[in-house]
Formats: structure tokens, C-alpha cells, sequence
């Protein structure tokens, strides 16, 4: 029999990974690891540190469906991308945002979301 504080020892640790589908079977990810999500139409784009590289993982379903996912270290920098604050070096008064990791693409901050993070900064 299973205890209350067994289960939600359980629940907690599985709160802090995501659970990912692949070729082979399923990948388990720390969210923490977790560098930024792009979304493509009806796919979506994890990106992982792994082994010091960031690698891509394609997920099948749209970016609302994983950002649900997601907790209060992650950020919306656009309609279509989502960033780990933890990996955020540096956001540009152009609205470019810096990782501490290499990324084969710049984000960038959308001119709406960039308005709702300069009220919530004051």
C-alpha cells in the first residue's frame, strides 16, 4: 500500500520532468534542462541541453498543448517561442535575448510580448 507522502514525493518528481516521445521510445527530461520551445503549426521544437549542446527534439502537437507543461521559469517571448529564464543572460534593448547556451537562431521578443514584460518589470 502506498502513503499520502509517498505519492506526493512521487508527484513531485515527476512535476519536475517531461516526458518525451522519439523514434526509439520515450526520452525523460528534466525540465530544467530545458533551454526553449519554438512551436511550427500543428509541431513544436524542444530544445535540450544535453552533454553541453543544446539538441532538438520535434514533438508532435501545437505550442499551446506543451507550454501547458510548462512552469513559472519559462517565459513567452513570442507567439511561438517560450525561453527558460535560468538560461536568460541578457535581453537587448532591441529585444534581443542572450542564452548562456549557443543557439542556431536569435530570438528575438515580440513587440506585444515585450510590452507585458516592461509592465510586470514596472
Amino acid at each position: 500500500m502506498v502513503h499520502t507522502k509517498e505519492l506526493c514525493a512521487m508527484k513531485s518528481l515527476f512535476d519536475q520532468r517531461l516526458i518525451l516521445r522519439t523514434r526509439l521510445g520515450v526520452q525523460i527530461v528534466l525540465k530544467g534542462q530545458l533551454v526553449y520551445l519554438k512551436g511550427s503549426g500543428s509541431y513544436t521544437d524542444y530544445y535540450i541541453l544535453k552533454d553541453r549542446a543544446l539538441k532538438r527534439n520535434q514533438q508532435s502537437g501545437n505550442l499551446a498543448i506543451h507550454a501547458a507543461k510548462l512552469d513559472d521559469r519559462f517565459l513567452r517571448i513570442s507567439k511561438s517561442c517560450y525561453v527558460n529564464l535560468d538560461f536568460v543572460e541578457y535581453i537587448g534593448a532591441d529585444r534581443s535575448v542572450k542564452l548562456s547556451v549557443p543557439t542556431s537562431e536569435p530570438l528575438t521578443i515580440s513587440v506585444r510580448c515585450w510590452k507585458q514584460i516592461q509592465r510586470f518589470l514596472g
